[in-house]
C-alpha cells in the first residue's frame, strides 16, 4: 500500500492592489522530491479556483518522481480561470517512509510599473493509502 501526504497549495492566479486594480499572474507549480535515494509516487495533482471547483486534473495518471526529480505544471497568466483563491491539491506515496517533497507555487506577472512575484510553499493537510 502506498501511503503519502495530501497537500494543499495556494495559487493565486489573480491579484488585487491598490484601489482594487487586478493583475493576472502565471503560476509555476514545483514539485520536488528531495530524497537522493527515494522514488515518490504523484498520484494527483488538481487545479481548483476561488469557489472550489474542480478545474484540471494536471496528471493523467499517477507519476514516478525519481530521486531529486521536479515536476512542473503551469498556469498560463492569460488563464484568469482560478482566480484570487486558486489553489492545488497535490496527493502523493511511496513505500515505507515517506521523503520529503517540498512543492511550491511561484506565482509572476506585470503590473504597469513592473513586475511582482511571489511563492507559496504547500502544507500538509492530511495522509491517503491506497
Amino acid at each position: 500500500m502506498r501511503c503519502g501526504p495530501t497537500i494543499y497549495v495556494p495559487a493565486y492566479s489573480h491579484i488585487f492592489w491598490a484601489d482594487g486594480r487586478g493583475a493576472l499572474l502565471s503560476v509555476t507549480l514545483s514539485i520536488r522530491n528531495t530524497s537522493p535515494e527515494r522514488p515518490v509516487l504523484l498520484k494527483a495533482v488538481d487545479y481548483y479556483d476561488t469557489a472550489g471547483a474542480l478545474l484540471s486534473q494536471e496528471i493523467g495518471q499517477p507519476v514516478i518522481l525519481e530521486p531529486l526529480q521536479t515536476a512542473t505544471i503551469l498556469v498560463k497568466e492569460s488563464d484568469a480561470r482560478g482566480g484570487v483563491g486558486a489553489n492545488f491539491i497535490v496527493r502523493s506515496g511511496v513505500e515505507g517512509d515517506d521523503p520529503p517533497l517540498i512543492i511550491e507555487a511561484v506565482m509572476v506577472g506585470r503590473t504597469a510599473s513592473g513586475t511582482i512575484s511571489f511563492s507559496r510553499t504547500g502544507l500538509v493537510i492530511g495522509v491517503e493509502c491506497g
